[in-house]
Protein backbone atom coordinates (compact mmCIF):
# COMPACT_ATOMS: atom_id res chain seq x y z
CA UNK A 1 0.00 0.00 0.00
CA UNK A 2 2.75 2.52 1.16
CA UNK A 3 4.75 1.76 -2.57
CA UNK A 4 1.69 2.17 -4.06
CA UNK A 5 1.14 5.90 -2.47
CA UNK A 6 4.60 6.62 -3.20
CA UNK A 7 4.22 5.84 -7.25
CA UNK A 8 0.64 8.14 -7.02
CA UNK A 9 2.38 10.79 -4.62
CA UNK A 10 4.94 11.08 -7.56
CA UNK A 11 2.49 11.40 -10.39
CA UNK A 12 1.44 15.49 -10.68
CA UNK A 13 -1.50 14.73 -12.47
CA UNK A 14 -3.05 12.32 -9.85
CA UNK A 15 -1.76 15.01 -7.08
CA UNK A 16 -3.08 18.34 -8.47
CA UNK A 17 -7.01 16.60 -8.71
CA UNK A 18 -6.54 15.20 -5.22
CA UNK A 19 -5.71 19.02 -4.23
CA UNK A 20 -8.26 20.47 -5.98
CA UNK A 21 -10.54 17.87 -4.30
CA UNK A 22 -9.08 18.69 -0.76
CA UNK A 23 -8.94 22.44 -0.94
CA UNK A 24 -12.53 22.41 -2.46
CA UNK A 25 -13.59 20.16 0.53
CA UNK A 26 -12.07 22.86 2.68
CA UNK A 27 -13.64 25.80 1.36
CA UNK A 28 -17.21 23.57 2.03
CA UNK A 29 -16.58 22.70 5.53
CA UNK A 30 -16.05 26.23 6.69
CA UNK A 31 -19.57 27.05 4.96
CA UNK A 32 -20.72 23.37 7.22
CA UNK A 33 -18.63 24.62 10.32
CA UNK A 34 -19.84 28.31 10.42
CA UNK A 35 -22.95 28.57 8.70
CA UNK A 36 -25.00 28.09 11.34
CA UNK A 37 -23.30 30.77 13.50
CA UNK A 38 -23.34 33.45 10.93
CA UNK A 39 -27.17 32.81 9.71
CA UNK A 40 -28.93 32.45 12.91
CA UNK A 41 -25.94 34.34 15.21
CA UNK A 42 -25.91 37.33 12.98
CA UNK A 43 -28.44 37.40 11.04
CA UNK A 44 -30.56 36.17 13.54
CA UNK A 45 -32.78 33.86 11.04
CA UNK A 46 -35.08 31.10 13.54
CA UNK A 47 -33.54 27.27 14.17
CA UNK A 48 -36.40 26.08 10.59
CA UNK A 49 -35.30 28.93 8.52
CA UNK A 50 -31.71 27.46 8.79
CA UNK A 51 -32.70 24.21 8.04
CA UNK A 52 -34.59 25.72 5.14
CA UNK A 53 -31.19 27.16 3.62
CA UNK A 54 -29.03 24.47 4.56
CA UNK A 55 -31.87 22.01 3.01
CA UNK A 56 -31.59 24.02 -0.40
CA UNK A 57 -27.52 24.57 -0.98
CA UNK A 58 -27.51 20.50 -0.19
CA UNK A 59 -30.26 20.23 -2.96
CA UNK A 60 -28.55 22.51 -5.17
CA UNK A 61 -25.39 20.07 -4.41
CA UNK A 62 -27.34 17.31 -5.57
CA UNK A 63 -28.71 18.67 -8.44
CA UNK A 64 -25.80 20.08 -9.64
CA UNK A 65 -24.03 16.53 -9.26
CA UNK A 66 -26.84 14.53 -11.55
CA UNK A 67 -26.70 17.42 -13.85
CA UNK A 68 -22.90 17.33 -13.93
CA UNK A 69 -23.01 13.40 -14.90
CA UNK A 70 -25.34 14.07 -17.39
CA UNK A 71 -23.15 16.62 -18.74
CA UNK A 72 -20.00 14.88 -19.03
CA UNK A 73 -21.57 12.52 -22.10
CA UNK A 74 -20.88 15.57 -23.92
CA UNK A 75 -18.87 18.10 -22.46
CA UNK A 76 -15.22 17.16 -20.99
CA UNK A 77 -15.39 17.11 -17.17
CA UNK A 78 -12.39 19.52 -17.14
CA UNK A 79 -14.43 22.48 -19.01
CA UNK A 80 -17.49 21.89 -16.09
CA UNK A 81 -14.99 22.00 -13.29
CA UNK A 82 -13.46 24.90 -14.62
CA UNK A 83 -17.23 26.68 -14.53
CA UNK A 84 -17.74 25.24 -11.35
CA UNK A 85 -14.41 26.29 -10.24
CA UNK A 86 -15.52 29.88 -11.10
CA UNK A 87 -18.39 30.24 -9.61
CA UNK A 88 -17.37 28.84 -6.44
CA UNK A 89 -14.58 31.53 -6.18
CA UNK A 90 -16.78 34.38 -6.90
CA UNK A 91 -19.01 33.31 -4.06
CA UNK A 92 -16.28 32.81 -1.82
CA UNK A 93 -14.77 36.43 -2.80
CA UNK A 94 -18.22 37.72 -2.28
CA UNK A 95 -18.47 36.74 1.21
CA UNK A 96 -15.31 37.70 1.68
CA UNK A 97 -16.18 41.60 0.93
CA UNK A 98 -19.77 41.43 2.69
CA UNK A 99 -17.59 40.37 5.58
CA UNK A 100 -15.12 43.33 5.36
CA UNK A 101 -17.16 46.10 4.52
CA UNK A 102 -20.99 45.26 4.44
CA UNK A 103 -21.36 43.77 7.65
CA UNK A 104 -22.15 40.27 6.72
CA UNK A 105 -25.86 41.11 4.69
CA UNK A 106 -28.22 38.83 3.99
CA UNK A 107 -28.43 39.79 0.54
CA UNK A 108 -24.94 38.66 -0.17
CA UNK A 109 -24.73 35.85 2.78
CA UNK A 110 -27.02 33.60 1.55
CA UNK A 111 -26.69 33.75 -2.45
CA UNK A 112 -23.23 33.25 -1.59
CA UNK A 113 -23.45 30.60 0.19
CA UNK A 114 -25.62 28.85 -2.45
CA UNK A 115 -22.85 29.55 -5.16
CA UNK A 116 -20.21 28.17 -3.20
CA UNK A 117 -21.81 24.65 -2.01
CA UNK A 118 -24.02 23.60 -5.68
CA UNK A 119 -20.94 23.86 -7.56
CA UNK A 120 -19.57 21.57 -5.36
CA UNK A 121 -21.41 18.70 -7.33
CA UNK A 122 -19.69 19.20 -10.24
CA UNK A 123 -16.29 19.33 -8.69
CA UNK A 124 -15.98 16.31 -6.12
CA UNK A 125 -16.86 13.65 -8.73
CA UNK A 126 -14.89 14.66 -11.94
CA UNK A 127 -12.09 15.52 -9.97
CA UNK A 128 -12.10 12.22 -8.87
CA UNK A 129 -12.57 10.93 -11.83
CA UNK A 130 -9.81 12.74 -13.28
CA UNK A 131 -7.51 11.66 -10.84
CA UNK A 132 -8.62 8.14 -10.89
CA UNK A 133 -7.77 8.17 -14.81
CA UNK A 134 -4.37 8.37 -13.17
CA UNK A 135 -4.19 5.64 -10.77
CA UNK A 136 -6.02 2.98 -12.84
CA UNK A 137 -3.62 -0.14 -11.71
CA UNK A 138 -3.78 1.37 -7.91
CA UNK A 139 -7.84 2.33 -8.06
CA UNK A 140 -7.99 1.15 -4.41
CA UNK A 141 -5.06 3.03 -3.09
CA UNK A 142 -5.82 6.64 -4.99
CA UNK A 143 -9.49 6.16 -4.06
CA UNK A 144 -8.29 5.79 -0.40
CA UNK A 145 -5.75 8.68 -0.97
CA UNK A 146 -8.50 11.08 -1.89
CA UNK A 147 -11.07 10.05 0.63
CA UNK A 148 -8.05 10.77 3.09
CA UNK A 149 -7.22 14.22 1.30
CA UNK A 150 -10.56 15.36 1.62
CA UNK A 151 -11.28 14.18 5.08
CA UNK A 152 -7.92 15.62 6.38
CA UNK A 153 -8.52 19.47 4.42
CA UNK A 154 -11.64 19.18 5.63
CA UNK A 155 -10.71 18.64 9.74
CA UNK A 156 -8.29 21.53 9.10
CA UNK A 157 -11.06 24.13 8.05
CA UNK A 158 -13.11 23.21 10.92
CA UNK A 159 -11.70 24.91 13.53
CA UNK A 160 -10.24 27.36 12.38
CA UNK A 161 -13.83 29.64 10.67
CA UNK A 162 -14.30 29.55 14.90
CA UNK A 163 -10.93 31.54 15.71
CA UNK A 164 -12.96 35.30 16.07
CA UNK A 165 -16.18 33.64 17.89
CA UNK A 166 -19.73 33.16 16.81
CA UNK A 167 -20.16 36.59 15.87
CA UNK A 168 -17.86 37.19 13.17
CA UNK A 169 -17.98 35.71 9.89
CA UNK A 170 -14.64 36.80 8.56
CA UNK A 171 -12.57 33.64 9.75
CA UNK A 172 -15.11 31.78 7.55
CA UNK A 173 -14.40 33.61 4.26
CA UNK A 174 -11.33 33.62 4.29
CA UNK A 175 -10.98 30.09 5.02
CA UNK A 176 -13.48 29.50 1.93
CA UNK A 177 -11.17 32.16 -0.53
CA UNK A 178 -8.09 30.58 0.33
CA UNK A 179 -9.30 27.04 -0.03
CA UNK A 180 -10.71 28.04 -3.42
CA UNK A 181 -7.95 29.93 -4.66
CA UNK A 182 -5.55 26.71 -3.64
CA UNK A 183 -8.13 24.83 -5.70
CA UNK A 184 -8.28 26.60 -8.48
CA UNK A 185 -4.07 27.26 -8.75
CA UNK A 186 -4.02 22.78 -8.60
CA UNK A 187 -6.36 22.61 -11.03
CA UNK A 188 -4.59 25.04 -13.70
CA UNK A 189 -1.35 23.21 -12.94
CA UNK A 190 -3.62 20.03 -13.61
CA UNK A 191 -4.39 21.41 -17.27
CA UNK A 192 -0.36 22.39 -18.19
CA UNK A 193 0.53 18.56 -16.87
CA UNK A 194 -0.75 17.34 -20.14
CA UNK A 195 -1.21 18.04 -23.62
CA UNK A 196 -5.15 16.52 -23.80
CA UNK A 197 -5.78 18.68 -20.66
CA UNK A 198 -4.41 21.53 -21.74
CA UNK A 199 -6.83 21.64 -24.88
CA UNK A 200 -9.69 21.61 -22.72
CA UNK A 201 -8.85 23.65 -20.23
Amino acid sequence: FLRNCRTLLARRLFVAYLLVNAFSAFALMAYVSASTFVVQNMLGFSEIAYSISFAINSAGMMTLSFLSARLTRSIHPRRIMRVALMVVTLAAFSLLIGSLFFDTPAWIVLPAFFFTVAPQGMIFGNGAAMASQEAREFAGTGSAMLGLGFSFSASIAAPLVGIAGAHSSLPMAIVMVIGCLISVTCFVIAGRGSGASTSVA
